[in-house]
């Protein structure tokens, strides 16, 4: 009888290695089982009360520096206290600036006008504004590029104030600019803009709308649609850049587009809040059927910071911490203000 040879092992060696390597292509991925496994939490959260239920936006220099735009007032925080500047015949919108003494509120009268005002570290000081001869929803938001540069969206408009005169720019009359962001030395403008197949603002279709100035002129680059029974996308604005988010990624916006550069990590979503200073240092929030919770991106791995099934308005990197605007009921009197210090 003819005895079977038997095989060498390093030809099984030399196979397994194969199959090994061929696993590592791009072709066949090796994909890890689970949920995604965060990084422990990188900040200290404290919580502060604050009596306004209509607290919505942050804007800070420094963290001794940092303003909280409410309807008709201001808090500013010093890192220690709050103060709380009032102006009872405005409504805000939002908050600029480039030092204590040269901080800017956009908003509106109550009929609807243009409204600008100057905190000059100690008082309000009003700067004439046009009169608004379109719907009445005010200066929609502010960029303060510089002393003598500061950008204002409005219905169907944006503005430049100079220091000393006003300068207005058409844009479609269907868009009202929600931020006016600089990526690279591009200076846009972006809309969330809403098509609703009748009045009862149901079943929406949404559509991002940017804008850039090009030799004086706002021209419109992008169009970006999502749809009522899709997943959602929104405009974001990560330090003064532009993104886009939505619950199943992060978007940047290079060459007119957004591009996808992250995904959510799975199983879990994006909530479309946001905030941070660039691509590699940011704050939003995960969620899933049971669970929300602050996550931070450092350039290479999610942290999981502190859960919050609240309703999120805003959240800004300001020095190395973090702060978010957080509404804890529909019918609450005030707000929380979370605060998140690098440990």
């Amino acid at each position: 009888m003819k005895k079977i040879k038997s095989v060498p092992v390093i030809f099984y060696a030399i196979v397994l290695i194969s199959i090994i390597m061929s696993g590592c292509t791009e072709d066949n991925p090796i994909i890890p089982d689970g949920p995604y496994q965060f990084d422990s939490a990188r900040y200290e959260w404290t919580t502060d009360t604050l009596y306004s239920e209509f607290t919505r936006k942050i804007f800070g220099l420094d963290s001794n520096h940092i303003y909280l735009s409410d309807n008709q007032s201001m808090f500013i925080y010093d890192g220690t206290n709050y103060s709380q500047h009032i102006i009872n015949d405005m409504l805000f919108s939002e908050v600029g600036g480039i030092d204590p003494n040269n901080i800017y509120v956009s908003g509106s009268y109550f009929n609807g006008d243009y409204r600008l005002e100057k905190w000059n570290g100690a008082v309000y000081q009003n700067i004439p504004a046009p009169q608004n001869t379109g719907p009445g929803f005010g200066f929609s938001c502010i960029f303060v590029r510089d002393y003598n540069e500061i950008w204002l969206g409005a219905s169907g408009k944006i503005f430049l104030y100079n220091g000393a005169n006003f300068t207005e720019y058409n844009i479609d009359s269907g868009d009202v600019p929600i931020m006016i962001v600089e990526n690279e030395n591009r200076l846009l403008a972006v809309n969330n803009r809403a098509h609703c197949p009748d009045s009862t603002f149901t079943n929406c279709d949404k559509e991002t709308v940017v804008y850039e100035l090009i030799n004086n002129v706002w021209v419109k680059v992008n169009s970006t649609f999502s749809f009522h029974n899709s997943t959602e996308f929104y405009p974001v604005k990560i330090g003064m850049s532009l993104f886009g988010n939505s619950h199943l990624g992060i978007f940047n916006f290079l060459d007119s587009k957004f591009t996808k550069f992250l995904n959510s990590p799975s199983p879990y979503l994006f909530n479309r809040v946001i905030g941070g200073s660039d691509i590699n240092e940011f704050m939003t929030l995960g969620f899933d059927n049971v669970d929300q919770f602050y996550i931070n991106w450092n350039g290479i791995k999610w942290s999981k910071e502190i859960n919050d099934v609240s309703n999120i308005k805003d959240i800004k990197r300001i020095s190395n911490n973090y702060y978010a605007i957080v509404e804890n009921c529909f019918a609450c009197t005030y707000v929380l203000f979370r605060k998140g210090k690098l440990k």
